[in-house]
């Protein structure tokens, strides 16, 4: 399932996936505390994910899955 996700939900994840805390993205994003967790409420639900960890995991997974199944195809 692919999902449209904003610019702003993108950055999160990539920060998701290389591990940084909600206090990291407040400072490296420049939002507050309250806007951070907004945020990722909205994206959780949007991927069905019950923490940022958890949809790190996912993500890397489908991506793993996508690169495998993309190298067995023929050329």
């Amino acid at each position: 399932q692919r999902l449209e996700l904003t610019t702003r939900e993108i950055e999160m994840v990539k920060h998701a996936v290389t591990g940084r805390s909600r206090d990291e993205m407040v400072r490296l994003m420049g939002l507050s505390p309250n806007t951070i967790k907004s945020h990722v409420r909205g994206l959780l639900q949007k991927c069905g994910a019950h923490s940022l960890p958890a949809l790190a995991i996912d993500i890397l997974r489908a991506s793993t899955e996508h690169r495998s199944a993309r190298s067995t195809e023929p050329t």
